[in-house]
């Protein structure tokens, strides 16, 4: 399968055409989004601590 780097539109561009498909293309996205969440709710009373002072 060959690198294809051509712009696509993302509303008339079909992604996935086999059925059942699980996994798309906004799952990695969706992971960070999820990562900084959990980064803010665990972390995020110390990072604004220290550029407070």
């Amino acid at each position: 399968k060959k690198l294809n780097l051509t712009i696509h539109h993302a509303e008339n561009e079909e992604y996935c055409t086999t059925p059942n498909t699980w996994i798309t293309p906004g799952i990695p996205y969706l992971l960070l989004i999820t990562g900084g969440f959990i980064t803010q709710i665990l972390f995020g009373d110390l990072i604004l601590s220290y550029f407070i002072k």
